[in-house]
Parts: C-alpha cells; sequence; structure tokens
C-alpha cells in the first residue's frame, strides 16, 4: 500500500458512519478523501475526470467513457486515481486499470459489503 493509501485507510477507517444513509455515507467519505488529498501536496486535486477514451465495459456493452470520483494531476500527469463505490462496480475497476496502465497509482474506495470480484493486482 502506498503513503497516501495508507493515510486514508486509517483516516477512513476512524470515520463515524453510523446511522447515516447509503447517500450519506458516501459523502462523507467522499468530504474525507477530498480532505486528505488537498492535504497531501501530491498536486491538484479533481473531482469527476473523464477517463477521455472510450473503454470496453467487462460486458457485452458498447465501448463508453468513464469519470473517475478523484484524481490528483501534477505537471500535467494523472498520478493518483480514487474510486468510492458501496457496491461491486466492474467498471469501475476498468477505469482504474486504464489509468494504472498509463501509470497513476489507483485506490478503490470499496465500502459495504465486502467485495465477491477479483480485484487486479495494483488496485
Amino acid at each position: 500500500m502506498t503513503a497516501i493509501g495508507r493515510t486514508l485507510h486509517r483516516s477512513l477507517t476512524m470515520l463515524d458512519l453510523d446511522g447515516l444513509p447509503n447517500t450519506g455515507i458516501t459523502a462523507r467519505i467522499s468530504t474525507e478523501v477530498a480532505r486528505v488529498l488537498a492535504e497531501s501536496g501530491l498536486g491538484k486535486v479533481y473531482r469527476e475526470l473523464s477517463t477521455g477514451d472510450r473503454l470496453q465495459p467487462p460486458t457485452s456493452s458498447a465501448p463508453r467513457r468513464g469519470y473517475v470520483d478523484f484524481a490528483v494531476i501534477r505537471a500535467d500527469v494523472v498520478v493518483l486515481v480514487i474510486e468510492i463505490d458501496r457496491s461491486d462496480k466492474r467498471f469501475s475497476l476498468t477505469k482504474l486499470e486504464h489509468f494504472r496502465e498509463r501509470g497513476a497509482a489507483v485506490i478503490w474506495v470499496r465500502w459495504g459489503k465486502p467485495t465477491r470480484l477479483q480485484v487486479p493486482d495494483g488496485v
């Protein structure tokens, strides 16, 4: 796990999410991720960054663009990408792998029930 991954893990596991609806949990996690990234000094933090290219979903659907929840860009290079999901979303992994193949560190903040998906190395 990267240093930013460890920092996020510590910070997110300390959140009090009891009694919040799912949308409230996602919002609270997003706020905390944004805070940690802003304080990290890794680069400029973006919300909802496009994949740019059309990506082939892991289903038989047509290729489509996607958006990642957070990206950190330094010197015009995406250095970190984060997706936040309550449930298994195969396309989230597709988006993360897309950025990882281009040299970015990637983190999947998956909350709720444990994932049943095979998570690729490096995610």
